[in-house]
C-alpha cells in the first residue's frame, strides 16, 4: 500500500495533483471498506439463514446492476456530473450499508446489497471515465496503474481484515465500518474542486423522438466499441479471455484442495501471490508491456498452472497469471479513455465493462461441467488456451487498430478546441 501511495503521489505534481491524490484516497478507502463488508455480510447471511443461494444472491446484487446500467444506461451516465454524482452513489451506499444492521430479514438485506450495486455500477463506470480530466495524457497510465494497484492491496487487506473483525467483534460492526468508509470517501469527493461535465455536440437537422431517441442513445457505447479500431480490437479479444479468467476465479480454490491438497493456510497463500502479481502488473509502465504482452502472461501463468507438478511450481505460476492480468486491466482502462470523446466515456466504457462482467460470470458458470467432464487440470489447461485465443484475436487485429486509429484527444472538447477540462 506504502508503494501504491507513492506512485499515486508521483502520477502528478502541482494543484491537479492534489485533486488526483484525494481522488485515488476515496477510492482506496471505499474500496477497502467495501471488500471487508462484502464478507461481512456473506458471514452474517450464512448465520441468518444457513442457505448458500442467500449468500450467492448478495454476491449477484453487488455485480448484476453494473452489467444492466452498462448495456442500457451508459448513456445517461456520461450526464453525471463526476465529482457530485459519485460522492452522491458514495452516501447513498452508506446509508444502506448502515441499514443492513437494523433488519434481520434475509431479503431486506438481499434487496439493500442490490441498492449497493446498483452504486457500485455507476461509481465503477463513471469514476474509470473521469481519470483523463484529473490527469495530463501522457500521466494516464501511471494514474490508472496507481489506482488499480491500490485496488488489488485493498482487495486483500479489506477481505483479511474482514474476517478477523467478524471474529472479534460481529458482523453488524463491520458493515457499520464500511458505511462509515463510504461517508470518508464521499467527503473526498467532495473535497477537490469541480469537475466540469463536456456537453455532447449538437448535431444538425430533426432529432429522433421517443423510443428511437432512446434506441440511438443506448447505443452510444457500442456503436464507439464496434466502429473504433483500437476499441474494436479490446471488444472481440477481452471478452475471450474474460470468459477464462472466470474459468479461473471460480476453479482456483477447488483445484488446490482437490488436485494439489493444498491446507486453508496454503490456498489462502497461493491467493495472496496472485494479488501480489497483479498488484505487481498494474505498476508496470506501458513502454515495458503491452495488452499483448499481458494476456500472453496469462495464457502462460494460468495454463502452466494447471500442468504444474506441485506448490512450489504453481505458486509463482500464480504469480505470472497475476502480473499478466495487472498488465491487461490498467492497458484496457488507458486505451477506453483515450480513443474515447469525453462525451461518450461513460457509456463506452460502461458498455465495455457490461460485456466483460458477463463473460465473467459466463465463465464462472462454465467450470462445474467443465471440472466434472475434463477434470481439474485439464479445465485450467483450457483456460490458458482460451486467454492464447484472446491474445490470437488480439494481434489479428492490432496491425488494422494502429492504422488506422485515430487517437482522441485526452479532453479535447467536441467542437476540436483542445482545451483540457480541470
Amino acid at each position: 500500500m506504502v508503494g501504491a501511495l507513492l506512485q499515486a503521489r508521483r502520477a502528478v505534481i502541482g494543484p491537479p495533483g492534489w485533486r488526483f491524490f484525494s481522488f485515488w484516497l476515496a477510492l482506496a478507502i471505499t474500496n477497502l471498506g467495501t471488500w471487508a463488508g462484502v464478507v461481512a455480510l456473506q458471514l452474517q447471511m450464512l448465520d441468518l439463514t444457513g442457505d448458500q443461494a442467500y449468500v450467492s444472491a448478495v454476491v449477484v446484487a453487488e455485480y448484476l446492476p453494473a452489467v444492466i446500467l452498462g448495456t442500457v444506461l451508459g448513456h445517461l451516465l456520461d450526464r453525471v456530473p463526476p465529482r457530485s454524482g459519485l460522492a452522491a452513489c458514495e452516501l447513498l451506499a452508506a446509508a444502506a450499508w448502515a441499514l443492513m444492521v437494523t433488519t434481520g430479514r434475509a431479503g431486506t438485506i438481499v434487496a439493500l446489497a442490490l441498492i449497493c450495486g446498483v452504486t457500485t455500477g455507476i461509481f465503477k463506470i463513471v469514476s474509470t471515465a473521469v481519470v483523463p480530466q484529473l490527469v495530463d495524457d501522457d500521466q494516464l497510465d501511471s494514474a490508472n496503474g496507481a489506482i488499480l494497484t491500490a485496488q488489488t492491496l485493498t482487495n486483500v487487506a479489506g477481505a483479511a481484515l474482514g474476517g478477523t473483525l467478524v471474529g472479534l467483534t460481529s458482523a453488524n460492526d463491520v458493515l457499520l465500518l464500511n458505511a462509515v468508509s463510504f461517508v470518508l470517501s464521499g467527503a473526498l469527493l467532495l473535497a477537490f474542486s469541480r469537475v466540469p461535465r463536456v456537453a455532447p455536440p449538437q448535431p444538425a437537422g430533426a432529432l429522433p423522438t421517443g423510443s428511437r431517441a432512446w434506441l440511438r442513445r443506448a447505443a452510444v457505447g457500442a456503436r464507439r466499441c464496434l466502429t473504433t479500431p483500437v476499441l474494436r480490437m479490446i471488444t472481440f479479444s477481452l471478452p475471450v479471455a474474460s470468459i477464462a479468467l472466470g474459468i479461473v476465479i471460480a476453479a482456483s480454490v477447488p483445484m488446490l484442495r482437490d488436485t494439489y491438497g493444498a491446507s486453508n493456510l496454503q490456498v489462502g497463500a497461493i491467493l495472496a501471490l496472485d494479488a501480489l502479481g497483479i498488484a505487481i502488473g498494474t505498476s508496470i509502465p506501458s513502454r515495458s508491456a503491452g495488452y499483448l504482452t499481458g494476456l500472453g502472461l496469462l495464457a502462460l501463468g494460468w495454463g502452466g498452472f494447471g500442468v504444474a507438478p506441485d506448490l512450489w511450481i504453481a505458486g509463482p505460476l500464480s504469480v505470472v497469471g497475476g502480473i499478466g492480468n495487472g498488465v491487461v486491466i490498467v492497458r484496457f482502462r488507458t486505451m477506453m479513455q483515450r480513443e474515447t470523446p469525453p462525451h461518450e466515456r461513460a457509456s463506452t466504457i460502461g458498455f465495455a465493462y457490461a460485456i466483460t462482467f458477463s463473460m465473467i460470470v459466463l465463465g464462472q458458470v462454465a467450470v462445474v461441467p467443465l471440472a466434472n467432464t475434463l477434470g481439474d487440470r485439464a479445465t485450467f489447461t483450457l483456460a490458458g488456451t482460451i486467454f492464447a485465443g484472446g491474445g490470437l484475436v488480439a494481434a489479428l487485429a492490432w496491425p488494422k487498430a494502429l492504422g488506422e486509429a485515430a487517437h482522441v484527444p485526452a479532453e479535447a472538447l467536441p467542437d476540436g478546441s483542445p482545451v483540457r477540462a480541470r
